[in-house]
């Protein structure tokens, strides 16, 4: 008769193989592999899958801590709301707007001195419905995506004095205009954004707000009424 064959879950020396061993899972790792402590796992997960994880252990009520999707030091910050709405050509002075930006480090302390605090900015205009995850943070590539340009046949969105760099840590916006509406955005809301040139530097976004035709800034009617009849008259203060 021939001679047994061997399973092949064992060696030549009739031993059960170690990547075979308990059955038919593979083992993923072998014996030199220390595996990661969850710090460490959770630390090397790109943007994008760490929040899915924490979003995952979150439904599952699973204790897993915080980790930041991004490693920045410091944040550019809004210290004051823009209006609620806002008007084409109408310039920010005119309505005594004034918005106050700030980069500050993880306590919330303004950077007031040192490189920093004269770091290069950009002031850039956003879809209205960008705001991170749940810990108010966005990734580089998220906050990019929602960055608006002008439309087809149209100058730039927002024109004006815009500070190029900060000075003592602090930047203001108040020469400046809308050239367009807000109507055209997917939530008819833009934002204000600001971005600079280190990458550890998160961006800073302000609040949401609408933007509407100059024309139809100051609506008022004016009525008159004389017994059964009355007179309406309509017109714009611009």
């Amino acid at each position: 008769m021939g001679s047994k064959r061997k399973s092949s879950d064992e060696n030549g020396d009739g031993e059960a193989s170690p990547t075979r061993a308990g059955g038919s899972k593979r083992c993923c790792c072998d014996r030199h592999d220390q595996g990661y402590t969850l710090d460490e796992f959770m630390n090397k997960l790109n943007p994008r899958h760490l929040q899915l994880v924490q979003k995952l252990c979150q439904e599952y009520d699973i204790n897993v801590p915080h980790f930041s999707s991004r490693e920045c030091k410091y944040r550019f910050k809004f210290r004051n709301e823009l209006p609620d709405e806002l008007y084409t050509d109408t310039n920010f002075i005119v309505d005594n707007i004034n918005i106050e930006i700030v980069l500050v480090d993880a306590s919330n302390n303004v950077i007031s001195s040192g490189p920093m605090a004269t770091a290069k900015i950009e002031i850039v205009v956003l879809k209205g419905d960008i705001d991170g995850d749940e810990n108010g943070e966005w990734t580089e590539e998220e906050f990019k995506s929602y960055v608006l340009g002008p439309r087809e046949g149209k100058g730039p969105l927002l024109i004006g004095n815009l500070p190029k760099r900060l000075c003592d840590g602090i930047g203001n916006i108040s020469d400046a205009k809308f050239t367009d509406n807000s109507s055209w955005s997917m939530s008819r809301t833009f934002r204000l954004g600001v971005r600079g040139m280190a990458k550890e530097v998160q961006e800073g976004i302000s609040n949401a707000f609408r933007v509407k035709d100059r024309h139809m800034k100051g609506k008022l009617k004016v009525v008159f009424s004389a017994g059964d009849f009355t007179i309406q008259f309509g017109f714009d203060i611009v």
